[in-house]
Formats: structure tokens, sequence, C-alpha cells
């Protein structure tokens, strides 16, 4: 499988690179994201001056200025929250932050937050073995040879497979992708990100709570936010892909940083647990020094040298909150 996974996205690689000849995709994946409608902001953080907050305004502006002008970066928009004010937000070139915005693997950190969910539910649990969970749909090899990977090394980016974004692009049955896919390590030994391991999470997620990512979140995180304006794409099995394909607003991205700031209270209603918190956003795996000042936590970055968090995304979506 990896071999025929791998030979299909070289076939495409070639194809993107030869401008002779016209890219044939490997699976049917027809348009799924609908036409943005802008609807009204509900629960809005409210908006102060830096001051207000204790921050000088010359500091941010002299820092929106620095993005604007550093011609390394192309920013979209910025947004600076303090004591859960709004201090600062500015739209760059034609970009406007109050349109919904493609997440990339930003949304993992949300995909995360479902399996804490499902877990303070009593629903699932850390140690839980991925061949259980899907035995149904698994092979007597499959149960072998994937026996030792749990929840947690999922949430780690430390299950050791082989089968990563690429395959995504050129398989229909992820999930079985995956349990066909060889292991380069033990799993827990390595730190590997692969966005795969959080494509089985959202598997996980509608196998066990019988809703999808979206369904299975609306009415114990989105609503409670009054998030409404959002996206998920999902695989051509009908599984929001969990670890990119997600448009949220912004501002919205925030209350989900911000409700963990606030240990997991909302509006004084209790959402996820504090000890969930305290475990995704603390180092969990030792990740390459050469990544930054991150080590990973259960799908989100935890900071080497001060206490906080990111929820990260290729081209620099980027929501960092200090604790």
């Amino acid at each position: 499988m990896d071999i025929k996974t791998g030979t299909a996205a070289l076939s495409i690689i070639r194809q993107l690179l030869d401008p002779a000849v016209s890219t044939t995709p490997a699976i049917n994946t027809p348009p799924q994201k609908p036409q943005f409608v802008k609807l009204p902001m509900e629960q809005p953080f409210k908006r102060t001056t830096p001051e207000e907050q204790g921050v000088p305004s010359a500091v941010i502006s002299d820092f929106l200025e620095a993005l604007r002008t550093d011609e390394t970066l192309y920013p979209h928009s910025a947004m600076i929250l303090r004591n859960g004010c709004v201090i600062a937000e500015a739209s760059y070139g034609a970009h406007d932050h109050t349109v919904w915005h493609i997440t990339y693997s930003e949304c993992k950190s949300i995909t995360g937050i479902a399996i804490g969910m499902l877990i303070d539910e009593g629903k699932l649990s850390l140690n839980d073995k991925i061949v259980d969970i899907f035995a149904d749909r698994l092979n007597k090899l499959n149960k072998f040879t994937h026996r030792n990977i749990t929840v947690r090394h999922l949430l780690t980016m430390t299950s050791g497979i082989v089968f990563n974004e690429a395959g995504s692009v050129t398989e229909n049955n992820w999930v079985k992708c995956f349990f066909e896919s060889f292991l380069v390590s033990e799993p827990g030994k390595h730190f590997n990100y692969n966005s795969m391991n959080t494509y089985m999470l959202s598997a996980i997620v509608k196998t066990v709570s019988g809703h999808g990512l979206c369904e299975y979140l609306r009415p114990r995180l989105f609503e409670p936010l009054g998030i409404r304006n959002f996206y998920w794409e999902k695989c051509p099995m009908g599984i929001e892909k969990g670890g990119w394909g997600m448009y949220i607003l912004p501002e919205d991205m925030l209350k989900i940083g911000q409700l963990l700031l606030n240990g997991g209270v909302w509006n004084g209603k209790r959402l996820i647990s504090q000890e969930w918190i305290d475990a995704a956003t603390s180092a969990q795996a030792a990740a390459p020094k050469s990544i930054g000042d991150f080590n990973y936590g259960y799908q989100m970055w935890s900071g080497r040298n001060e206490r906080s968090f990111l929820f990260n995304g290729m081209f620099g979506q980027n929501r960092h909150f200090g604790q």
C-alpha cells in the first residue's frame, strides 16, 4: 500500500511540475466549501485601547507596522487579545479579518479538544488502543501490526505510521490506508508530525460518539462560544479531515484559545476540564529543536521556555497564548 500510494503521489507531482500537461486527480473530490455569508458576530470580545489593558499603543503600532513592512512576510490579518479584550486588530492588503480564513493545521487543536471532551465524558481514554476502536473494520494482520498504537500516540504525533498527507490525495479510504501502512518506529518512541494522526482522531470522534466533528462540537463548543460561521472539509468517506480543511473567523479562533486560558469555563459554564487543558498545553512529546521554541502537547504546541501554548498552521496561521 505504501509503495502504491507513494507512486501515485509522485505521478501527481510530476504533472504539477510539467506545464505542458494538465493535472489529473487520483481521486474524485469535488469542491465542498460553500460561499461565505457574513453573519453578525455573536459574543464578540470587548474592544478597548491598549492602555486600558496596560500596554502602550506605541508598542502595538510598531509591531503591526513591522508586520506590514517585513518583506519576508505576507500578512493577512492580526488580532491581539489582552485580559479577554481585543486591543488591536488589522487586515493587510485585500484580506478581511471579518471573513472566514483557512486554518490549515491550526484546526488540529480543535480536534484535540473534541478528544478531550470525549475523555471527560468517560467515552474514551488516552490508553485505548485504536485497533479496539476500529475492530470491526480490521483484519487479523492489521490488528496485530498496529496493536500498540493508542489514542495518546495519535494526540502526541508518536504513532510511528508512514501513511501521511501525500496519501490523502491518492486514496479514498484513509482509515483503511492508515491501518495498512508500515510503522517506521515503535509507537510512543519518536515525534513525527503527521496530519493523518489527527485525521484518525476525527474518525475516532465519529466512531465513538456517532457524530462527525462538527456535529459533536456544535452543542459542546461552537454554540456556547457563539461560533456560527465555520466550515470543515470532509474526506471521501464523509469524515471531517481533522488536521486541516477548516475555515473559521480569526476572532472565533481566539475564543477557543481564551476558553483554554479561562480553564475551560465560558460564561460560567464548564465546557472542558482543567485537567485536560493542563495536559494538552504541556509538553507531552519532545519536538526537534529545529522546529522552534515549542514541544508538542495534545494536538497543540507547548512553549519550551515559557508557559504558553500555540495553535499553529501552515503559512503563518498562528494563535499564541501566554499563561
